[in-house]
């Protein structure tokens, strides 16, 4: 079993400016300045990985179940402030933006090994599941990944 929790600020500050010529065709180095923006984005971002893997060792071979369980939580906000310059302009203009997002990722890996017995090849047979769930408070169900894996274990006369 391995897991890992980590939690990171990336809030980030900027600033820029929008420029223009006065008269191109004229003076093309006369410039003027037009607007300054000012950015806030306050940002955190938090991770939750986790790995169990369970080894059976059977009859001429092995049986190994790996889960794979990944979490990202991350939220992002916007502000801005546009001070408008143009032509002795005093504008300021103020903005908003915020969004909440999350990553839910499990992926369930089956391997068997198996040596027949009349050859020294190893048969090798791998099932690889990955399916993103919504998760319900944190819970998984496995009602609905259990009654495909004994199918396919079935089909494969594993069972």
């Amino acid at each position: 079993m391995q897991g890992i929790i980590q939690q990171q600020n990336l809030t980030s500050n900027s600033l820029d400016a929008n420029y223009g010529q006065y008269a191109k065709t004229i003076n093309p180095d006369s410039l003027y300045l037009s607007e300054i923006n000012l950015y806030f984005r306050p940002r955190t971002e938090e991770r939750y990985n986790a790995t169990i893997t369970l080894d059976y060792e059977i009859p001429n071979g092995s049986l190994a179940f790996t889960n794979i369980l990944s979490q990202s939580n991350s939220k992002n906000n916007y502000f801005r402030q546009q001070y408008g310059l143009e032509r002795g302009g005093n504008n300021i203009h103020y903005y908003a933006d915020g969004s909440d997002n999350e990553l839910n990722l499990i992926t369930n890996i089956l391997n068997f090994n198996q040596k027949h017995p009349s050859q020294t090849l190893m048969q090798r047979f791998r099932i690889h599941i990955p399916r993103i769930f919504l998760l319900i408070h944190g819970t998984y169900n496995l009602n609905s990944f259990l009654p495909e894996l004994i199918k396919l274990m079935i089909s494969y006369h594993l069972l």
